[in-house]
Order: structure tokens, then sequence, then C-alpha cells
């Protein structure tokens, strides 16, 4: 039997994985949050809880190198983009998508 001996194991995961889904909701919207009250700080530091949960998490690449870009941090938001690019390529053997790149090129020009 896949699940051993342990019939909880299957409820366990679906729960474990919904809990985490509600967490980066929770962690997406208090960035949200602070980035409309100027907590530009607080909304980063949001979006980098997100990718520690959830290390493919292309939205929060995006957010998070605005953000960056935002605090006149480019270099930061840069790296953000090479670390977004590297974690897709590990986990999914996928690059960023047009939005990401767009973002990121955009950075470039302004460097």
């Amino acid at each position: 039997d896949f699940f051993g001996d342990d019939p909880y194991l299957p409820w366990v995961s679906e729960r474990r994985d919904f809990l985490r889904q509600c967490h980066i909701t929770a962690l997406l919207r208090t960035a949200e949050l602070n980035e409309a009250k100027g907590r530009l700080k607080k909304a980063i530091a949001c979006c980098q809880r997100v990718i520690q949960a959830d290390p493919v998490h292309e939205e929060s690449y995006r957010k998070l190198m605005q953000l960056f870009a935002r605090c006149g941090m480019d270099s930061a938001a840069i790296k953000t983009y090479e670390n977004c690019r590297k974690a897709l390529r590990e986990e999914l053997d996928a690059e960023p998508g047009e939005i990401t790149t767009a973002i990121y090129r955009k950075l470039l020009k302004s460097v």
C-alpha cells in the first residue's frame, strides 16, 4: 500500500497543501495592503516569505521585483529575476513568463 499503515496520510497531505495555500494567499494580501499604505519594506518581507514557502511562485517574484524597483533597489530587483529563473529551471524545467521577463527587461533599461 502506497500510504503504508497510516490511513490519515492522504487527509493530512491534502490539509497541509490547503493550509499552505491559505498561508500564501494571506501573505500576498498582506503584501498588497502594505504596499497600498506605502510600507514597501513590509510588503517586500511578505513576498520573500511566499518565495520561501513556494520557491516557484512566480507572481511573488514579479511583485518583489516591482517593490525593489520602487525602493530604488534595482540590483536587488534584477537578482530577484535571476533567482526566479533559476528556481523555475531547477524545479519545473521552465522559464519565467512573458510578464516577468518584461519587468526584468524594463529594469535593465533603467539601470
